[in-house]
């Protein structure tokens, strides 16, 4: 360049903006909207921790061709947020060392007369999940579910009801789950692994994308700072065209050599190809870009995808399939994803949590056995039937907590477990008991907490006591009522919360709680259900007949009337 264009351009650039009061440019090198949305792909493809909240819709639209067919339509909206920590010793995330957490939701879904499904699916309410992964444990937990679901599991003879809000726990070690589930986060990592130890394809691979972006920038379409005054270009971005040329020459790579088969693999490679570039076309992305953090605030995807649909029979005329075009579906995708750098306060695991094995008993809870022959029954001195060798305990109405009239000549008396879904359920047919039989029947709580499967059922014994010794018969059964409405929140803060809900001074609640007075209590019903031989909850005693597990209340109605009860 002539020494004179030099100077010319040199004067232009300094001397010119000082003479007329002008900013003076940065020395500072601008990144070009390639290298800010690249550099911000790498950070993120590196980065192992941090949030991100999620939203999108799917639409579905249905066009016949045959004349007079139903169109079919619909839509699927869904949510999702998430956040994982960084690692405390700074190494690469694994199952044993991360800590994350997050939910996912089909917010609404309705569709109808769509091909294969006509008669449609739709959820009226809300389905989500909730995941947590702390100190190499995962936890699941059903956290909502439509009663239209509810009612389809209940048709499969399973309880959808039993597991929603229960966290259950995954071991990592009793169920083998990975420990490398987050360890391929780095884009070597990625690269090795769909690579599959092909050493000369994974230089290859290394060597395109240390020289080629993933994402292209195809326009800027705007530029402006955010709550913390730093620049945001929001970019409009495809997939770069070379990678998809790549992965194509990979692919071609693999197919045999010669024969017939080259043939036919070569024609199923273009397609499935052409069909990739075809979507790829249809499909509209914007990113937000943090330029000097080199981070991606946002990330949209969009797209409308037209394919016809067809009836296919095989023809064995003409040895082949035969396909018919018979309409048009459409799908519409809008999506959108927020993220940040911080992922915010530790995650902590629940309080309380049941096995996969548990879960799956209260889905499906195991039938009980046909009992076996009792054999001759005796008529005892008040002539009633009485099983040999089964031992009935006696109402002591200075001390149990009874439910019913003081003058009914019937107890009812069962042994169970505020934490026990079966005694949860059981509740509600002993109260329908009473209501049968008003004048006649008693319902008689005892404790049993089964603290080696349920850990809080001890406390929340405690919880009930307290009430008791604070607010008398009535608060223990408002208390009793509250502990098994809310089995999902059993901990301290919950059975405190209870407390005042039902009216009672939080603080004396406490201090009886916290000291553990009542445990000699809940003690010596224990210890009287061992002495009674019982092992499960709950068990009931309906005059002289021992009864085991959540009965339904014909049964129980059956017993009493056996026992003396009218109605």
């Amino acid at each position: 360049m002539h020494i004179k264009t030099l100077v010319r351009r040199f004067t232009a650039a300094t001397l010119l903006p000082v003479l007329l009061g002008l900013p003076m440019p940065s020395l500072a090198a601008t990144p070009t909207p390639q290298q800010a949305l690249t550099e911000a792909l790498k950070s993120e493809l590196t980065r192992s921790a941090g949030s991100l909240q999620m939203a999108g819709r799917v639409n579905v639209d249905y066009k016949p061709y045959k004349r007079g067919e139903p169109a079919g339509t619909g839509h699927v909206a869904f949510s999702m947020n998430a956040r994982t920590l960084p690692t405390t010793d700074g190494a690469k995330p694994t199952l044993k060392n991360v800590q994350s957490e997050g939910r996912f939701a089909i917010e609404s879904a309705d569709l109808s007369g769509l091909p294969d499904s006509p008669e449609g699916f739709k959820l009226e309410s809300p389905l989500s999940v909730q995941w947590k992964i702390v100190d190499g444990t995962f936890y699941v937990q059903l956290e909502k579910a439509p009663s239209s679901l509810v009612s389809m599991w209940q048709d499969l003879g399973m309880d959808l009801n039993q597991i929603i809000g229960r966290w259950v726990k995954f071991s990592a070690d009793e169920n083998e789950l990975p420990d490398e589930v987050f360890a391929e986060t780095a884009p070597a990592d990625f690269i090795k692994l769909i690579s599959s130890g092909d050493v000369a394809r994974s230089l290859r691979m290394k060597n395109f994308f240390d020289r080629n972006p993933i994402l292209q920038v195809t326009r800027v379409e705007k530029r402006f700072k955010n709550a913390a005054g730093e620049d945001i270009w929001r970019m409009r971005v495809r997939v770069n065209p070379a990678v998809v040329t790549f992965f194509y020459n990979e692919a071609y790579r693999d197919l045999p050599k010669s024969g017939t088969s080259r043939t036919e693999a070569l024609k199923s490679l273009n397609a499935s190809f052409a069909k990739i570039r075809l979507t790829l076309a249809r499909t509209s992305m914007a990113a937000n870009v943090n330029v000097a953090k080199k981070f991606i605030e946002r990330f949209e995807v969009g797209g409308k995808y037209p394919e016809t649909t067809k009836d296919c029979t095989y023809n064995f005329n003409l040895k082949r399939s035969v396909c018919t075009n018979t309409g048009t579906l459409t799908i519409t995708v809008s999506a959108g994803a927020s993220m940040s750098p911080n992922a915010g306060d530790p995650v902590t695991a629940p309080f309380m949590s049941i096995t996969p094995e548990e879960a799956g008993n209260l889905l499906n809870p195991p039938q009980p056995e046909e009992p076996a022959p009792m054999g001759d029954l005796e008529l005892d001195d008040d002539s009633t039937l009485t099983a040999p060798g089964v031992t009935v305990p006696a109402y002591d109405p200075a001390t149990d907590h009874a439910l019913g009239a003081s003058t009914a000549k019937i107890s009812m008396i069962t042994y169970s477990d505020f934490q026990c879904p079966f005694c949860a359920r059981f509740v509600q047919d002993a109260k329908q008991l009473l209501g049968i039989f008003p004048q006649d029947v008693r319902y008689v709580y005892r404790h049993f907490p089964l603290s080696s499967i349920h850990p809080e059922a001890q406390k929340a014994a405690e919880a009930s006591e307290c009430a008791a010794q604070l607010g008398g018969n009535d608060a223990f059964w408002r208390m009793h009522d509250k502990l098994f409405e809310n089995q999902a929140i059993m901990n301290r803060d919950a059975y405190r919360s209870f407390a005042g809900q039902i009216g009672l001074d939080i603080g004396t609640f406490t201090t009886c709680l916290d000291s553990g007075s009542m445990a000699a209590r809940v003690k010596r019903d224990a210890d009287m259900a061992q002495a009674l031989g019982i092992q499960g909850t709950p068990t009931s005693f309906i005059g002289n007949t021992r009864l085991e597990g959540a009965l339904p209340v014909t049964i129980l109605q059956d017993e009493a009337e056996m026992a003396g009860a009218t109605q």
